[in-house]
């Protein structure tokens, strides 16, 4: 079976389910199931979901999962339970090709071409950059990609057999205390690690095709154009186009926080912009965003390491036993 996941919790549902219509209309024959970093409880309809299947982080038989609520906040939480995701889906559905996307992409072209790869490869990543970086207006793209990561875990294609296990396994192990945003450390989310893979993976293809996981953090490289209502990058098919960092309705005139150019830099990319923004509006964005998570999770801004929050939670025992 071929299939596609995104994780999210509530209060991302919108670009997900985005993400989901987009995929149904450019690969009507793939499963995509949402991962559900949270608890539904009754909190919106499960109609929300149409046709696509969906399973709750509680579901995924997560060993200890009390102790990932207790030391992330939620876009660690999210990204930390990824290769559990991958190891529960693939008992599931008997799923030996899977495609993880972040919810907030948008798929405009057939991902068979992936999956036609992972016949031959165990990974598939793409890079942040897939070219030098020279001029100081974009060099801050190039210092991003050494600090939280070469490649861009947004995206990322596994063929599950018997060499990937023991990685995805050490990938799970890691993230239970190492999957912070605390880039001081060494540690990003799931992303920084990952570093490795081409190390520990003989079998890793690095796509290079520019239109995949088109994004702020390499558009400066990445010429769109558009021709019979097909969108090109570098001349290529655009794939999927990452969204990260416009959700800030104030920064709609830029292409993406992550950089300082506007959608004037290219006509075609406010439509891509656009696609994505009534994407959110259609599917209730505006009321599931202020839904919080169901978990006590830590605020965002925490950046403390599993070992010092035990540490902390130490010192605070000593303290009050005195």
């Amino acid at each position: 079976m071929n299939l596609v996941f995104t994780i999210c919790s509530i209060n991302y549902l919108a670009s997900a389910k985005t993400l989901a219509q987009s995929v149904r209309a450019t690969n009507p024959n793939i499963t995509f199931v949402y991962v559900i970093a949270d608890k539904i409880d009754g909190r919106l309809p499960l109609n929300y979901f149409e046709q696509d299947e969906f399973i709750e982080v509680e579901n995924l038989g997560i060993a200890n999962l009390n102790e990932l609520v207790e030391t992330y906040n939620i876009i660690e939480f999210n990204t930390a339970i990824k290769p559990f995701a991958i190891k529960y889906l693939n008992e599931k559905y008997t799923a030996t090709k899977i495609i993880y996307l972040d919810p907030d992409i948008i798929v405009f072209n057939s991902l068979s071409a992936v999956f036609e790869q992972l016949n031959k490869y165990d990974f598939i990543v793409t890079p942040h950059i897939l070219q030098p970086i020279i001029s100081i207006e974009f060099y801050a793209q190039q210092q991003s990609a050494i600090n939280t990561g070469v490649f861009n875990l947004g995206f990322i294609g596994i063929n599950y057999n018997q060499t990937t296990t023991p990685i995805i396994d050490w990938w799970a192990t890691h993230m239970r205390n190492h999957g912070h945003c605390n880039t001081n450390i060494g540690e990003f989310y799931d992303q920084k690690i990952m570093n490795l893979l081409p190390i520990f993976s003989n079998n890793l293809l690095i796509e290079k095709n520019a239109g995949y996981n088109v994004a702020g953090w390499n558009i400066h490289e990445r010429t769109i154009t558009k021709q019979d209502n097909i969108f090109y990058v570098n001349n290529s098919p655009l794939i999927f186009y990452h969204y990260s960092g416009i959700i800030n309705d104030t920064k709609r005139n830029l292409i993406s926080s992550y950089n300082h150019l506007t959608t004037s830099y290219n006509t075609h990319i406010t439509e891509l912009l656009n696609k994505y923004i009534v994407g959110l509006q259609n599917n209730n964005h505006t009321e599931l965003r202020n839904i919080n998570c169901a978990y006590n999770l830590l605020p965002n801004i925490h950046k403390t390491t599993r070992f010092q929050m035990l540490v902390y939670k130490l010192k605070k025992h000593l303290l009050w036993s005195k």
